[in-house]
């Protein structure tokens, strides 16, 4: 099938960005960025927003980001965890509380309705922003 025969297409990749990798999210309407809110997360992702001021290639692709903050409580904190320096970069569209359902891959599963509970404003902002 082609890919515009679908509504959604999810792509898992790396976190570096190599060639391939930005092709592909230029090509995305949403990029979707999980982020757990912990000190080396944050550093990371305000090294990688400082260092993208310095290439216009990388540009269009943070305007198409949305966070998903994930394990919220895992931490001690959720969304507001993440500096405003970030936020004010790359909206936020989800956050997922760290639940005991969602921390085993074989649990998954069973848990249907939490899962839609956690998926159905993610996908609701993606489908938004297309």
């Amino acid at each position: 099938r082609e890919l515009a025969d679908y509504d959604l297409v999810i792509i898992d990749l790396s976190s570096g960005f190599t060639g391939r990798t930005r092709g592909i999210l230029k090509e995305a309407d949403t990029i979707l960025v999980p982020f757990v809110v912990d000190d080396g997360n944050i550093s990371k992702m305000a090294r990688l927003l400082d260092e993208s001021r310095l290439h216009d290639l990388y540009d269009p692709l943070f305007q198409k980001m949305r966070l998903i903050v994930n394990k919220t409580g895992a931490y001690g904190s959720g969304i507001e965890g993440v500096p405003d320096s970030i936020r004010c970069q790359i909206p936020c569209c989800a956050s997922v509380q760290l639940s005991p359902e969602l921390i085993k891959t074989s649990s998954i599963l069973s848990a249907g309705n939490r899962i839609a509970q956690v998926a159905n404003p993610i996908f609701q902002t993606v489908m938004e922003n297309r």
